[in-house]
């Protein structure tokens, strides 16, 4: 299988406080923020990545990058020293707050970002504690400097935030695993009885894929 990794990436991240100090966020989280599109399994699409090209398949799955893919994705993503804000890096432990009480100061070991969360090592385990990303007030960078939610927004709006989610299409070349990141707009093929009826280009950001 190909996968398309490029330099670029992003996150709207947010998270939600929990009110009582020795409580765990995590159990606090809000569901996710309802998109305004859905694209559906087996259904052609355009997509339109942010290096400019263009891929034409059908959406298969949803399918995260393993961790040594996603870890030089990241890696590859974020060396870019130009940026002003650095996001940090994989395995830093990241102080973070919320909007609702920006007094109060989390910390966690950086797994990553995925579609809708934040990803910690959990401290009990081997796996990981998901954020969902809603109400964050900021989070530290790769220099302790803190980066504020706004400015994360825009990181994630502009495709700067690398996100460990993929989608799988197929097409006549075989199948590509492109991380949700990469893409910038999404175009939908016409039914065969909508031949010739022109279909808008859809913000990335906006769509949800379905996952069966």
């Amino acid at each position: 299988m190909r996968s398309i990794i490029s330099a670029r990436t992003t996150l709207f991240v947010l998270l939600f406080a929990a009110f009582c100090a020795g409580c765990s966020p995590v159990a606090w989280a809000p569901r996710e923020t309802p998109h305004t599109s859905s694209i559906d399994i087996g259904q052609r699409v355009t997509l339109l990545l942010r290096d400019g090209t263009v891929l034409n398949g059908t959406y298969a799955s949803v399918r995260e990058l393993s961790d040594n893919e996603y870890a030089t994705y990241y890696a590859s993503a974020t060396m870019d020293e130009t940026r002003q804000r650095a996001l940090p890096s994989l395995g830093q432990t990241v102080s973070y707050t919320t909007s609702l009480d920006e007094s109060k100061v989390w910390k966690g070991e950086l797994v990553g970002f995925d579609q809708s969360s934040i990803l910690f090592a959990d401290p009990q385990g081997d796996g990981t504690e998901k954020v969902y990303f809603s109400s964050l007030g900021s989070i530290t960078g790769k220099d302790g400097a803190r980066i504020r939610r706004m400015a994360l927004r825009g990181m994630f709006l502009n495709g700067e935030i690398p996100l460990k989610t993929a989608v799988v299409i197929a097409s006549a070349a075989g199948s590509m695993r492109i991380p949700v990141s990469e893409i910038e707009r999404i175009r939908l093929t016409p039914s065969e009885e909508a031949s010739g009826t022109t279909v808008a280009w859809i913000d990335a950001r906006r769509v949800s894929w379905a996952s069966k």
